[in-house]
């Protein structure tokens, strides 16, 4: 689903940079500049970290979050008793706004979409060890409301989003590390999600994609799933 907010452009900054990619290394988010990808000197320039308090960065998202058509960079990380987002701001000055938000805990993967159709992305992640996915809905300026936590089954490994049932809301859909199913928790028409129902997949799942099939006539999302282990 493309969303009014939802691109990525290249000079988006994240500092005083032109062109930015993100890297996650040992509880930094470290910003560097330039790239093979646009034609410029491969060799990469360290230009801001940025310090995460919790002992383990999970994953990372860029994406634009307040409409600004310049992406934030969102990081999960976790620790022994809590785990959060933090929001790091896109900034014109490197002045380090970063915002933390509480999800469940072990958080292991971050996704942003626009949940409630209202041109912002909103975000979800899995979270491993508390068995369940946060919802966080975007207030419109990139500021998010608290966590709404929906159980999702033993073990999330990863989440992403798609049209399951042809309603034109976008639905939340689940791998797990130890059982061979993936869960789908249904979208009720407000951004909020319930009915879930679970799928057989190929085993226990680390990763899961949605997608569209070129040429294909209906509204549905396939999904395709990463399996470590063969289902028995």
């Amino acid at each position: 689903m493309k969303t009014k907010h939802g691109k990525a452009p290249c000079n988006g900054i994240f500092g005083m940079n032109q062109r930015m990619n993100g890297v996650l290394l040992a509880g930094w988010v470290l910003m560097v500049s330039g790239g093979a990808a646009w034609g410029v000197d491969p060799n990469f320039v360290f230009s801001k970290d940025y310090l995460l308090p919790l002992a383990t960065p999970t994953s990372m998202v860029a994406a634009d979050l307040d409409g600004d058509e310049f992406p934030e960079i969102v990081v999960g990380e976790t620790g022994s008793s809590s785990s959060s987002i933090r929001v790091i701001s896109n900034l014109t000055s490197l002045t380090g706004d970063v915002r933390p938000y509480p999800v469940g805990l072990g958080v292991v993967d971050v996704k942003a979409v626009d949940f409630d159709g209202d041109e912002f992305l909103d975000l979800v992640t899995a979270n491993l060890t508390s068995n369940s996915v946060s919802v966080l809905r975007n207030e419109g300026n990139g500021i998010f409301s608290p966590a709404v936590n929906y159980a999702a089954g033993p073990l999330p490994t990863s989440v992403t989003a798609g049209d399951i049932n042809g309603d034109d809301l976008v639905d939340l859909i689940v791998s797990h590390q130890t059982v061979d199913y993936i869960t789908i928790l249904y979208n009720q028409g407000d951004g909020t999600f319930g009915g879930a129902a679970n799928f057989a997949s190929g085993g226990a799942g680390d990763s899961v994609v949605a997608f569209e099939l070129g040429g294909d006539a209906d509204s549905y999302s396939e999904l395709a799933t990463v399996n470590r282990q063969a289902a028995a």
